[in-house]
């Protein structure tokens, strides 16, 4: 499983690009750049299930919390292992779209395995 995570609606707020720059390493301005494009504006992507699935697993609760602590809704993409982002149909992303719960839950039902 691979997920994006973007925010739904565009914003332009230098805290949370701040965050987003730490999270990820990425400039302050690439950050900023980012959440300035809403669902399109990708700050992170990861394959689940891996030899770092805890690591990886406590970065996207972090996002999730740290966003919906600012009732900012996050938009989430899922594929497949085997494909790649390249195929994905960016004018109908909704068809990839998980719900933040969806993604926690399954997170939260798989930790323990990767421990």
């Amino acid at each position: 499983m691979k997920i994006s995570i973007s925010i739904n609606e565009c914003i332009d707020n230098i805290e949370i690009a701040n965050y987003i720059s730490k999270l990820i390493g990425c400039s302050i301005a690439t950050a900023k750049n980012q959440l300035k494009k809403g669902k399109l504006g990708v700050f992170y992507t990861t394959e689940l299930f891996l030899n770092d699935y805890s690591d990886r697993a406590k970065e996207i609760l972090e996002i999730i919390n740290y966003f919906n602590n600012l009732n900012i809704q996050l938009y989430i993409i899922e594929i497949a292992y085997n494909e790649s982002w390249e195929s994905v149909d960016l004018n109908n992303l909704d068809k990839y779209r998980i719900e933040e719960s969806v993604l926690k839950n399954t997170i939260m039902e798989s930790i323990g395995q990767f421990k």
